[in-house]
């Protein structure tokens, strides 16, 4: 058979266009104009969707699109929430019963909403006004004894169900109205064989792609269950094996996978480790073929793609929606130096810290982001052994700076790898970056992050005072220089998931400059909820 799969017939253009993942801490996927005003307090005024706090996402399992492009989140209790392309909250389906536990999610294009409750054994039909309108089996018998196997389901056209019963190793197709159409597949390693299989996608053209996970391999099938295609076991780049699990296709075929299990891996002598693919994000080719891959997020339990051809990705272990975008990095901007310090490090030569000070100089340059550490997150007190392997395929050139960057990256967020950084205090994130933009007096952005000053407010943009304290902020610290921003230990993030935090710039504190220069007045509201509570300005100006 030819491995090569087939296009749909929408050719949209994506945002996927480069190597390394950035988590954007907006993903409003629509290009709306921001209208920032809201407090440290969390009353909110208008924004553009931000990725969400964990007190809004908690937990999310699974995502869906309906047909205006509004996103349902489902989290693992039994609770949606729904999103429109602006990023307001218009509906939250707090009051569903009939489960306790919800694991997916689907919506068909008449704005029904289906549920996997696997504490009831059941596929719950919900019409847009929330009112139960199916229970699928229908009968306690059912087509099988029990749902605890089924992980995921998509949605054709005709309202028809495509069902991954991994227990049973095959495909159910169930009608509209809850009828057993048609079984795909059985036990094996074969074609039209399935072993564990776990995620499933209905594309445009109403083709059915199957995530066959302990075979390696995408399937894939027309609508009248023949296969049409299938991918040889898909490997990394050091040959080793992936288990695809959650799975999406663009307009174009390319297949996008991820795999959240770190026990379901190829163990090998030369394997990385449990969790080296663990929160990664593969992209095939149409043939089949990988073509990039990188670190997304910690657990990815579902990826998505909404009608415009952006994907979204849920991420379970940080209470996140996210935006999946790409950014290029060039060779030339990592020194020759480092990839020496890298071969060194990995055949015992330097020390641990040696190599973490080359880390350091691609965060200060900027060719490296930290991601975001919780303040809660323990560090291991040892590199693990794995990311040598890594730093010498570097060194060596069999993997590229976009592999060894991403998986350094997830080994910071992870709490695995520590990196000191100046200016800050504590144990939470220390960023040094540069400005992007000024939204007002108390909120920046930087390389990518959203900052909110810690324990000042300056006027909104419909108060006296705001464009003073704008232009004094952009003054202090204009767009194109660089800042140190210090996380706050006690509060890290406030209610629009921005980072809180003191700033310094041209060798000033913001926090204090804005406060001393009467642009800004203490939130003595937040002053037992701050780190920075017991400093010299803080309890000057009111704590």
């Amino acid at each position: 058979m030819k491995k090569e799969f087939g296009t749909n017939r929408y050719q949209i253009s994506l945002l996927l266009v480069a190597t390394t993942v950035v988590i954007l801490p907006m993903i409003g996927y629509a290009e709306l104009p921001e209208i920032e005003s809201e407090e440290q307090s969390g009353k909110e005024s208008g924004v553009a969707w931000e990725v969400f706090s964990k007190s809004q996402v908690l937990k999310p399992v699974d995502i869906a699109f309906d047909g205006n492009d509004n996103m349902y989140v489902l989290h693992s209790s039994n609770r949606i929430r729904v999103i429109d392309p602006a990023g307001k909250i218009i509906g939250n389906w707090d009051t569903l019963t009939g489960f306790t536990k919800g694991s997916a999610i689907e919506v068909d294009k008449n704005g029904n909403v289906f549920v996997i409750a696997p504490d009831v054994n059941k596929i719950l039909k919900f019409d847009s006004r929330k009112k139960l309108i199916l229970e699928w089996p229908l009968d306690e018998k059912g087509s099988f004894s029990t749902l605890d196997g089924i992980l995921d389901f998509g949605i054709d056209d005709d309202g028809n169900m495509y069902i991954t019963d991994m227990a049973g190793n095959r495909i159910l197709k169930v009608d509209a109205y809850g009828n057993l159409i048609a079984t795909l597949g059985s036990k094996g390693k074969n074609e039209n064989q399935f072993l564990n299989p776990k995620g499933v996608f209905v594309d445009d053209l109403q083709n059915v792609y199957v995530a066959d996970s302990n075979n390696y391999r995408i399937q894939k099938f027309d609508s009248n269950g023949n296969l049409i295609d299938s991918t040889e076991p898909i490997r990394d780049n050091h040959g080793l094996r992936i288990v695809p699990e959650s799975i999406a296709v663009d307009s174009s075929g390319n297949i996008f996978v991820s795999n959240d299990d770190a026990k379901a891996q190829d163990l090998g002598d030369t394997y990385i480790g449990a969790a080296g693919n663990v929160g990664k994000v593969w992209k095939l080719g149409p043939d089949g073929k990988i073509q990039e891959d990188w670190f997304a997020g910690v657990t990815i339990r579902a990826l998505e793609f909404n009608h415009a051809g952006e994907l979204f990705a849920a991420d379970i272990a940080t209470n996140q929606i996210l935006h999946l975008k790409t950014v290029s990095i060039k060779s030339s901007d990592i020194p020759t130096w480092i990839k020496n310090n890298a071969k060194w490090w990995s055949e015992g030569s330097i020390g641990d810290s040696d190599f973490v000070k080359g880390i350091e100089f691609l965060i200060q340059q900027g060719t490296m982001k930290v991601p975001v550490v919780s303040a809660s997150t323990s560090f291991s007190s040892q590199i693990p052994s794995w990311i040598k392997n890594n730093a010498k395929w570097w060194s060596e050139g069999s993997i590229g700076d976009s592999d060894f960057i991403s998986g350094i990256q997830f080994l910071i967020g992870n709490g695995m790898i520590k990196v000191n950084q100046p200016g800050c205090q504590g144990t939470a994130l220390c960023i040094t970056g540069i400005v992007e933009k000024i939204v007002d007096g108390d909120t920046i952005n930087v390389s990518g992050y959203k900052i909110r000053l810690s324990l000042v407010n300056t006027p909104e943009s419909n108060e006296v005072g705001f464009r003073e304290a704008t232009e004094f902020t952009s003054t202090l610290c204009p767009v194109g220089s660089s800042i140190v921003v210090d996380q706050d230990d006690k509060q890290p993030f406030d209610s629009f998931g921005r980072i809180v935090g003191k700033v310094t710039c041209s060798g000033k504190l913001l926090n204090s400059e804005l406060l001393y220069n009467e642009h800004a007045k203490i939130l003595t509201e937040f002053c037992r909820k701050s780190e920075f509570s017991a400093e010299a300005w803080a309890t000057k100006y009111g704590c």
